[in-house]
Formats: structure tokens, sequence, C-alpha cells
């Protein structure tokens, strides 16, 4: 009687703990998780870049990119970083194991570990970062990453990332910070939402937007079109709308004519060039380089 009752026991258990099992929460990304304008443009400027060098489009994951904007507003907030860590590092405050990178001797696992942490992300994942004194733009972020050897190595598959294949990648840019991720697996997640508009992009949106200008191209019927983007040389920025004003008129008064305020995603940018072509807007940008500390590009 003894070893019927437990039997019974046993055969109870065992549905509960499959059904605890099946019911185990996944890491769903947070509905208010979007992608920004530039953190969208920098995944551009990264797969063009590589696209010269005879590299396909790497799907944008909005797994990565999260991990990326969990990462960069932790390294902000609690700055993980100091004390003789890097910037790969991770604070004890949030939903995720805390690392000193450039101390801890497991330190690529705490990278590595990341995505399997915060997302439903199945492999692992490779981050580049940086950090700028000032509002950072997306070509100045690839511009640094790729005037250096190891982290372009990384962006070019040279070296010792010869052998990875880059399935997935993420991108995050915040208050200085700029990070992406790079992962040999495939996202699950096949959408990313941008913040502008709530409009939902397909991980390999890039990928069709090249198929459709190679077919346009290839049609002689078809008329190009109109450039869409005006580029934007940004000299300041500021969260009051009066006090960008004010700034345009001095600049006004200096002899920059062309100078106004661009609002962009609830900042008031400065401008004092804007262009429709990018090549003739990075030549004015050098130009410039002198006369105004941190000037940037931004699209519109």
């Amino acid at each position: 009687m003894k070893k019927d009752f437990v039997l019974v026991i046993i055969l109870l258990v065992i549905p509960l703990l499959n059904l605890a099992q099946r019911g185990k929460p996944k890491n769903v990304l947070p509905v208010e998780f979007c992608v920004s304008s530039d953190e969208l443009h920098l995944y551009r400027l990264i797969n063009e870049y590589r696209m010269t060098y005879g590299f396909e489009i790497i799907p944008l994951s909005a797994s990565l990119s999260y991990v990326a904007y969990a990462h960069v507003r932790d390294l902000h907030e609690n700055r993980p970083d100091l004390f003789g860590c890097n910037l790969h590092s991770w604070s004890e405050k949030g939903n995720w194991s805390p690392c000193c990178y450039a101390k801890d001797p497991n330190r690529t696992n705490c990278m590595w570990n990341k995505p399997r942490e915060l997302t439903d992300y199945k492999g692992n994942g490779q981050e580049l970062i940086l950090w700028e004194n000032v509002e950072i733009s997306p070509l100045s972020a690839l511009n640094q990453w790729r005037i250096f050897g190891p982290t372009n190595d990384l962006l070019l598959n040279r070296d010792r990332w010869k052998e990875k294949s880059w399935k997935a990648m993420g991108v995050a840019i915040y208050q200085g910070y700029a990070s992406i991720w790079f992962g040999e697996v495939i996202d699950q997640e096949t959408s990313v939402k941008l913040c502008t508009g709530n409009k939902m992009l397909t991980s390999d949106w890039l990928i069709n937007e090249y198929i459709e200008e190679s077919e346009n191209d290839a049609d002689p019927e078809t008329e190009p079109e109109e450039p869409q983007i005006t580029y934007y040389l940004i000299v300041g920025s500021f969260k009051e709308e009066a006090q960008s004003k004010t700034e345009v008129k001095r600049l006004q008064a200096g002899g920059y004519a062309d100078a106004k305020v661009v609002e962009k995603e609830g900042n008031y940018r400065i401008s004092v060039y804007d262009f429709s072509d990018l090549t003739e807007v990075q030549k004015m940008r050098r130009q410039l380089d002198a006369v105004f500390k941190g000037v940037w590009i931004m699209e519109k």
C-alpha cells in the first residue's frame, strides 16, 4: 500500500514539473523598446562599409539591439567602467550578471552571455563600444571603429574574426555611447520597432531595399528617385527651443546665414549647413572641424 502511495506521488509530480518548464517565462522584449533613426543610420553605415569589401548585409536584430540598448544605459547611469574596468563591463543594478571586464578572468563569458541573459537570442554576442564626450553621430562612431585595427578587423571579419559569419547585428546610441553587437545565430525576433511613428521593420529590410534598387537599376525605363534625405551639419543641441533660437541668431550674426534649428526626437539641433548629397556634407564637415568642436552629420 505504501509503495502504491509513493508511486502516485511521483506520477503527480512529473506532470507538474513538465508544466513548470513549459510555463517558464521568456525574456520578452519590452513593449516600449524601439530603434531610433540615428541607430538605424549607424546600422546602414556599417553594412555599407562592409559591402565595399564584398560582404553581405547583416540582418538587423531586435534582440541584440535591446542588449546594446540596455548596456549603454547601464554605462551612462551606473558607470561600471570605473576603477580599472572598461566599457564592456556591466553593473550590479540590472537583470544580468555583473562583471568588471578588465579584471574578471571570465570576462569573455560576461560579454558572450548577455544576449541569452537579456533576451531569447540563442547565440553568443560580440560587442564594439565607444564613448565620446559629445553627442555622438553614427558617422563619427563608424569612423572611430574603422581607423583602429582591432575594431576594424571585427567589422570586416579579418584576422581572428576571419572564420566568423555574422547572422545578426544590434545597434544603440545614447548619451555619447555607441554600441554594436554581432552574433553568429539568426535572431528569431523577425521585426524591429522604430521610435518614430512606431513603424515596424523586418530584420531583412535593408537586404530587400538593395534588392529593389538592383532591380530598378536593371530596368532602363525606371527613373531615378529624387533624394529624400537631407544631411545637416550639427554644431550644437539643446533641450529648450528658446536656447536654440538664441544660438541660431548668434551664428547668423557671425556669418552663418544658413544656420537654423532642426528639431528631431525631442532635441533642438543647430545646423549651419545642409545638403542633399552625403559626399558634399562630408567635405564641408572636414572644413568645419577646426571651427566647431564635435561637428557632426545628421540626416532627416
